[in-house]
Parts: C-alpha cells; structure tokens; sequence
C-alpha cells in the first residue's frame, strides 16, 4: 500500500467515525513576531493552504487540515529548523505531539526561508504529502519542503482519533532555529537538550575510542569496553518523557563500531572517526543559543 493510499484510508475510516462530532478549539502561538501562524479558522486558511501545497495535496490531506497550520515566515532571516507542537487537552489530561525539521546539514535548503510559508500538520505521513506537493510548487517557483521518514498507519489511526476527540488542540511554534545557530521558542519539547546529549555522547566517545586506537589498544580490549555500552538499557528521562538521549547515541555508536572491529576493519574505523568530528556529525548543534529576535 503506498504512502498516500495509506493516508487515505486512515483518514476516511477516522472521518466516518466521527462526522458527528464537532471541531475542537484551536490555538495558536508564535515566539516571532515575523513568524505567522495561521490555524484552520481563520478565513484564509483555505486559500493559504492552496498557495503551498495546490488543491490536490489539499483534497489528499483534507481530513487532518482542521488540525493543521500554515506557518509564514515574514522576515528576512531564513530558519535551519521550526519545532511544532501540538497539545491536545482532554480535560484533565493533555497528550503532546512534538515534530522537528531542520536542514543543519544542507545550510543551502532552510527549512522555511524568509517570505515563505509551509503546512505543519500532526501526522507525519500528512506532512509528508504537504512536503512533496511544497516541492513540486517550488518547481514552479513557490517555494520548498523537508519530508519526514516512514510512519505507522496504525498509530496515524489512533492519532486522529485523539485528534478528533480534543476539546482543544493548542499549536505552538516551539522552537526556531537560525542560520547562525540563534533561536527562540519556550521548547517545551527540549528538543535543544535531546539535540545537545546526541552531540555530548558523540564527542565522548569518539574522543575515548580514538585514544584507544591509537595507543595500540587491542581490538579484543577495545570490543570489551564497547560490548556494554552497545547493549545498555535505555532508561526513560523524565525531563522529555522519551528514552534517555545521550544513552541511545551511545548504544548506536558503540554498536556501529563494533561491528567494524569484529569485522577487522579497524583501520577504517580510524580513519572514519579521524573525519568525523562532531561537527561534522552534528552541525549547527554546537552553535545553538538564544538571541534569535
């Protein structure tokens, strides 16, 4: 089944089963004043909404779009990253939908360039057709697009159902990064610090494998010293609510580098990780702070 056929039956089903219930509240929130955001109840929403992505994108997405924003970038600074989340309140309880984009390692393509807009929805297959069909109308000369990885069906069905069932949904631009590293936004999603422990364990490690490569440490040794960290328990951090970040950059290297040990390629991880500087791996994270205005 392909991706837009997938988003298709989600959708349907989710719109059958609940046609009879009214749209919740939405709210928007913006840390920029150049940085517009514009929900599905606002008059324009309709016209906007065809100026990014066309009408046949709109039709394919029809469903999620009372969920969604078009977000403008008014002024002259383009931005590397945007985080999005959206808050739906049930009441006395609230479930968070977190997306980040950015173009850290292509400073060539920002995320959203000054004069620009995109469609932010809460299902990555959605943002997916907004992506693709934002492409197609920068062939045309209307602007770009970041495409999100592969999704779940299942999880999109149970995602609109939540969607559908909120008495408010509030989306918020929570973060926003520049071209030179500055940002704003509350980040409620501590997207910064997830960013920020990639980087920190990253660093570590490559610092402590390359001094035990190059002080002739045999490969048997330095497999012992990784064999732990590849298979460590990722705890849950309390701060994001999602697995502990600097252990899961620990877990992914250590297993990437063991396995070149273990296939006697040693010398190409040397030379891999003599290249790969952190920020390199990582760009722009090192750079992050605030200012942005």
């Amino acid at each position: 089944m392909s991706r837009n056929i997938s988003l298709t039956v989600v959708l349907g089903f989710v719109t059958m089963a609940n046609s009879a219930r009214a749209t919740p509240k939405i709210t928007v929130e913006s840390p920029l004043q150049w940085l517009q955001i514009v929900s599905s109840e606002d008059p324009a929403f309709t016209s906007r909404i065809d100026a990014v992505i066309g009408p046949t994108a709109r039709s394919a997405i029809a469903s999620v779009l009372p969920y969604s924003v078009v977000v403008t970038n008014t002024g002259s600074q383009s931005l590397a990253g945007i985080a999005i989340r959206f808050r739906l309140d049930f009441g006395q309880r609230a479930v968070n939908r977190d997306f980040f984009y950015h173009s850290f390692s292509q400073p060539e393509s920002p995320v959203l360039p000054g004069g620009q807009s995109r469609v932010f929805t809460p299902l990555k297959t959605a943002n997916a057709v907004a992506a693709q069909a934002t492409r197609t109308q920068m062939s045309a000369g209307q602007g770009a697009g970041a495409s999100p990885g592969p999704t779940n069906p299942a999880s999109e069905f149970t995602a609109m159902q939540a969607l559908a069932s909120a008495e408010q949904i509030t989306i918020t631009i929570d973060l926003a990064v520049a071209a030179d590293g500055k940002i704003a936004g509350p980040d409620q999603a501590l997207t910064v610090k997830r960013l920020s422990e990639d980087l920190s364990a990253y660093s570590a490690m490559r610092a402590e494998c390359l001094t035990r490569l190059a002080s002739g440490e045999s490969d048997s040794s330095i497999q012992a010293w990784l064999e732990p960290l590849a298979t460590q328990r990722v705890f849950r951090d309390p701060s994001t609510g999602f697995g502990n970040r600097y252990i899961d950059t620990q877990k992914m290297v250590a297993s990437g580098w063991l396995a070149d040990l273990t296939a006697g390629r040693r010398t190409k991880l040397l030379t891999f990780l003599t290249m790969a500087k952190p920020e390199i791996i990582y760009p722009m994270v090192g750079t992050l702070r605030g200012g942005l205005r």
